[in-house]
């Protein structure tokens, strides 16, 4: 009963929430349900009804193809291997500066993407400290990929650094360390180094 209740209140918020809209679509249906039941006797309406009526057929076939093409694309877009593309800055001066970037990194959904690439960044200097600031547009990108002949949807985000790691010996270090495991990587490679940056951790 509860559900019941709370389903109702849910749908009486969102009709409510555009009332002018609902209130000018119920009184249009209202009026040509009227019109055509012959209830009110309106002759100009039979002849519109007339060139209405085969249009709406077509239209509404046409409509039915672009609803289950888009039903198609979303499926086909969700089904896609999702991968994640990094950029971590820190302001020197006025400017931001790259240091890091992760490029094609695997994800497995996008509710994944903040606690992935803060642990991808915290694998590369030891300790991160983020600003509380969050790229909440985070833009996606299909693209072909040719070397292994599908298409996949990249994800783009920018995490901005409170503090510069390669300002302390700690975080030199990590670096460092971090740059030494690249002989061991299977599945990515590592570009640049503390005299180079950004370092690039990428997918093979």
């Amino acid at each position: 009963m509860n559900k019941v209740f709370f389903n109702l209140r849910k749908w009486w918020d969102i009709l409510k929430s555009e009332w002018k809209q609902v209130l000018l679509l119920i009184s249009l249906i209202a009026f040509l349900g009227l019109a055509f039941g012959g209830i009110i006797n309106i002759p100009v309406l039979n002849k519109i009804w007339g060139i209405f009526d085969p249009v709406a057929g077509i239209a509404t076939f046409f409509i039915t193809l672009a609803i289950l093409w888009n039903q198609l694309r979303l499926g086909w877009e969700n089904g896609l291997e999702k991968r994640l593309n990094v950029e971590y800055c820190t302001l020197s001066g006025t400017e931001l500066q790259v240091l890091f970037l992760v490029k094609g990194a695997y994800l497995a959904g996008e509710s994944d993407i903040r606690p992935w690439a803060q642990q991808l960044g915290q694998q590369i200097t030891g300790t991160l400290q983020f600003d509380m600031n969050w790229d909440d547009d985070t833009p996606k990108k299909i693209m072909y990929d040719r070397r292994e002949k599908k298409y996949v949807k990249n994800f783009y985000v920018t995490m901005y650094l409170t503090t510069n790691p390669l300002h302390t010996e700690k975080g030199k270090a990590s670096i460092h360390d971090f740059i030494e495991r690249k002989t061991y990587l299977k599945h990515s490679t590592i570009e640049g180094d503390l005299e180079n940056l950004p370092i690039i951790w990428k997918r093979k």
